[in-house]
């Protein structure tokens, strides 16, 4: 090998460990007691279960520069009396195409169930559908994933997708962290109709943080902070037929891309309910 060769390899393995040295993680992980856990939550990449939420904070790292999602990992196993879901995702540099949005769509169930049907319910369309919402011209699809939780009986399917979007310029700041605010919004109605309305008008394009958000059914009222994370507005869906996951799933979703189940209670048959917000 002559010199100019010996020039051009270091050249290239310099280069790769350059670029393996500007990979950034996000990582996520919710924990739920085992063998009774909330099972939406174990697979909660999206459900604001956690302060460890993967959807956020994936879609915060990408406004904060311009990154693409290189590769996403996800595992859930049985630790004890726990079951643990884990997810790394992998950021580089790009400056040209950047990922500015992310969203994932996924179905849990007893292992023979319906779960991987529900899970290409949602997503067959999807990437035509963010790409017309966000305006983009590309989504990248990581997946399907389809996790065997060991020793349980269950499993899932999940799909993640980052949708570019315009670069951020250099003098572009990160948004600041606000998801500290003591004081609480509270929109308040007489009736579920009219509080499904409130949340729709007054929760026009405002930030809010998806983790403080909270129901009262005795007086109709959602409460939640200010935060980091951008909305279009907010609704809730209820129901007392013990079909709301099923319209969440089946219907509400495939019609609505960019709709998020921030917190979701179906314990009580005669009322069902959602809170949902559009980003």
């Amino acid at each position: 090998m002559n010199l100019q060769e010996n020039i051009n390899r270091i050249k290239e393995v310099m280069g790769i460990i350059n670029e393996q040295a500007q990979v950034e993680t996000v990582s996520h992980i919710i924990t739920q007691p085992y063998p009774n856990p909330n099972w939406d939550t174990v697979h909660g990449f999206s459900l604001k279960a956690s302060d460890s939420d993967l959807e956020d904070k994936v879609g915060l790292k990408l406004k904060s520069g311009n990154y693409n999602i290189d590769d996403v990992n996800i595992s859930t196993y049985v630790e004890g009396n726990k079951i643990i879901t884990e997810a790394n995702v992998y950021f580089i540099p790009n400056s040209t195409n950047p990922h500015k949005y992310f969203t994932t769509r996924g179905s849990i169930g007893p292992e023979g169930s319906d779960y991987i049907n529900r899970h290409d319910k949602q997503v067959s369309g999807l990437d035509d559908r963010l790409k017309a919402y966000y305006k983009s011209n590309n989504v990248k699809t990581f997946g399907p994933f389809q996790i065997r939780i060991n020793n349980t009986g269950y499993a899932y399917k999940q799909s993640f997708f980052a949708i570019e979007g315009t670069p951020t310029s250099t003098n572009q700041q990160t948004p600041t962290n606000t998801s500290n605010a003591t004081t609480p919004i509270t929109i308040k109605a007489n009736s579920m109709d009219e509080l499904r309305t409130n949340l729709k008008t007054k929760t026009m394009n405002i930030s809010i943080d998806p983790n403080t958000i909270t129901f009262n059914s005795s007086d109709f009222s959602v409460s939640f902070n200010p935060g980091n994370t951008m909305i279009k507005s907010m609704s809730i869906i209820y129901d007392n037929e013990e079909q709301l996951d099923n319209r969440i799933t089946n219907i509400l979703l495939p019609k609505n891309p960019t709709m998020v189940v921030a917190k979701k209670d179906t314990s009580n048959p005669a009322l069902q309910w959602a809170i949902v917000y559009f980003t």
